[in-house]
């Protein structure tokens, strides 16, 4: 994938964050039905999906096999390796939040999450980032998205009481803060490995191993591991698939159009993905008609979402909607 986008350019990279946008809430979608209808807890489904991730990963980063000169984990600083706890995290928040919120009302809030947690690590330079300040631009595009995000909840379909969806939308908001706090961590792993993939593994290991400490405890503690059989399609066990498509999208792509093109659309294509699902009732969920209420909060969202990473206009471009004297 990576040798393909460099070929092919900036077309095929902006399509790369597409894709792994849309694929990010097929992925909730996926792993809903595996909770629900076969493993019966969170964290089991969410093991599931890591370990296939998992082995995804490692394939990739063996096929990509770039050159290991200096690379060692050794000298890797401990918070480099806390990727493995935060992943997991969103994973489970994930299952049991969206299917209570709708895929679009969670993306957006989640969406909300991630983008306040970036306007902190900014200010604050977090790990390998230099510090910016919090410009009027930004903060206004974040006002604007948490106004997009209320529209797009439907209270005459909702069956959440005030503090029911209080907490659900807490969570959705608290899962999207972990990735781009993930993001720097998994950057410091994959200075010292030297690709971002390697980083990924790492990653991915830690996931994996933490998931399964937390399912054996809560397997355990329901008496045993009873499965229901009685769904037996394919795909309801490839959402760690669609982690290894996302991770191998960004190392391919943000190099090529950078991270602020690469948000917009990775962001965008969230957003519009979530609102067809919805639409249609995709995996199972209830579906939840395209109010012109809910498709207004979208847009507003979607814009905001991409004012924010691409930022303010250059001035230039504003002189020209100012009158030129005579």
């Amino acid at each position: 994938m990576v040798a393909v986008a460099r070929t092919l350019g900036a077309p095929v990279a902006l399509a790369l964050g597409a894709g792994a946008g849309a694929v990010l809430v097929t992925q909730n979608g996926i792993n809903v039905n595996l909770r629900v209808l076969v493993l019966k807890d969170p964290f089991l489904t969410a093991l599931a999906s890591f370990a296939v991730g998992w082995v995804a990963v490692i394939l990739a980063a063996v096929v990509h096999r770039p050159r290991c000169d200096g690379a060692s984990l050794r000298k890797a600083p401990w918070y480099a390796y806390t990727g493995g706890v935060l992943g997991p995290v969103y994973v489970v928040a994930a299952n049991v939040a969206s299917p209570r919120l709708g895929f679009a009302s969670y993306q957006l809030l989640a969406t909300l999450g991630q983008l306040v947690a970036s306007l902190i690590a900014d200010a604050r330079g977090f790990l390998i980032l230099p510090k910016r300040r919090p410009t009027p631009w930004r903060i206004a595009a974040l006002c604007v998205l948490a106004g997009g995000a209320v529209l797009s909840i439907d209270p005459e379909f909702s069956d959440l009481t005030w503090y029911e969806g209080l907490g659900f939308g807490s969570l959705a908001f608290a899962a999207g803060t972990i990735f781009p706090v993930q993001a720097c961590v998994n950057a410091v792993m994959a200075q010292h490995l030297k690709t971002a993939l390697r980083g990924a593994v790492v990653s991915f290991t830690g996931g994996v191993l933490i998931l399964g400490i937390l399912a054996g405890i809560s397997v355990a503690g329901r008496g045993g591991l009873v499965p229901d059989g009685s769904a037996s399609e394919w795909w309801l066990w490839f959402g760690g698939l669609c982690g290894a498509y996302i991770v191998s999208a960004n190392c391919a792509a943000v190099p090529i159009v950078g991270t602020a093109s690469y948000s917009t659309v990775f962001i965008a294509a969230q957003l519009a993905a979530a609102l067809l699902f919805d639409a249609i009732g995709a995996f199972n969920f209830t579906p939840l008609a395209p109010t012109p209420r809910r498709a207004v909060g979208a847009v507003l969202s979607i814009g905001a979402a991409a004012a924010y990473t691409l930022g303010a206009p250059p001035r230039k471009w504003l002189c020209c909607w100012r009158r030129e004297p005579r």
